[in-house]
């Protein structure tokens, strides 16, 4: 990373093979880019090395970026959180003790042109419905959810030949409950697309029950991309689901990763490029605001409506 005197990574076991694994593709892709003399693999969180990084991503292998891990980093050192701020949650980064450090957050802008991650979120959507051995052509499939999620998986199943018809929810957890009744009769899917709303949509404690699902239309399947699902209560009363295990809120079932590599590369350089701004204006500025009002300059980086700048 230009400017930043050393980029860490913490390798651990994943998906996608071991840690002798991990470190091995970590190194072959510095070489790749004449970059492994500045790059030191390390597999423990409490490794002293940690004090010297001047950008810490907020991936999985390093999650919780908590109190204690923060106040193990340098003042000066900075996070991007490698996608939008709007996704944040309180148990994945201690803002308050990043502030208390000195150490800037932003987060990364998936829409900005040269990224566009977000559009891969239809792509996922008609995965998902293949999964559900449904055809997608000419399949009625509803969609329960607001914002980005559910409009860009309209459209992609729309542009396949599906009916698809979106039942909005608001942040309060409200939606047309009897429109949604009615479209069960004939929907083959129903695809949960919901990620600001935090409050339950299907369950036991919500409008409609999973007995209300199973009496309406035994046949419809549930796909859960993301938002607040009842999983137990679905399963319990005899609903077909999809995947198997639902995501808890906030999280998503299926991330953009299940529609292939292109998706988490695009959005790992790019929150990596956030990292590399914030530096850059971290170096330049004495100012923490001042150094913010610089990163935000790209729009490549995203605020958290301007929690650092109160």
């Amino acid at each position: 990373m230009a400017g930043a005197k050393s980029v860490l990574t913490i390798a651990r076991e994943s998906n996608y093979g071991s840690k002798i694994e991990a470190v091995e593709q970590t190194l072959a892709v510095a070489k790749n880019f004449q970059c492994d003399h500045i790059v030191e693999v390390i597999d423990d969180i409490d490794s002293p090395a940690i004090m010297d990084v001047d950008i810490v991503t907020n991936l999985g292998a390093l999650r919780p970026l908590n109190r204690k891990f923060i106040e193990k980093l340098k003042p000066g050192a900075v996070i991007p959180l490698m996608f939008e701020t709007w996704v944040y949650r309180k148990e994945d980064i201690d803002l308050d003790a990043c502030l208390e450090k000195d150490i800037l957050v932003l987060g990364t802008n998936e829409r900005y042109a040269n990224v566009d991650v977000l559009s891969y979120v239809g792509v996922i959507a008609m995965k998902l419905v293949l999964a559900a051995d449904v055809e997608v052509y000419q399949s009625n499939i509803t969609i329960l959810g607001a914002g980005v999620f559910a409009q860009e998986s309209q459209k992609y199943l729309l542009s396949a030949g599906a009916n698809v018809t979106i039942i909005p929810v608001s942040k309060e957890g409200n939606y047309d409950d009897n429109k949604l009744k009615n479209l069960l009769i004939k929907a083959d899917i129903l695809l949960i697309a919901e990620s600001i709303c935090k409050f339950e949509l299907l369950g036991a404690s919500s409008k409609i029950k999973g007995k209300d699902i199973s009496c309406i239309n035994s046949g419809v399947v549930v796909a859960h991309i993301i938002g607040n699902i009842d999983q137990a209560n679905l399963v319990n009363e005899g609903v077909l689901i999809c995947p198997d295990k639902f995501a808890p809120p906030g999280y998503m079932s299926v991330t953009t990763a299940y529609a292939g590599p292109a998706p988490i590369i695009r959005l790992h350089a790019a929150g990596l490029k956030v990292g590399q701004i914030m530096h850059a204006a971290q170096v330049a500025h004495s100012s923490r605001e001042e150094a913010i009002k610089q990163a935000l300059t790209d729009k490549l980086c995203q605020d958290f409506e301007n929690v650092f700048l109160s």
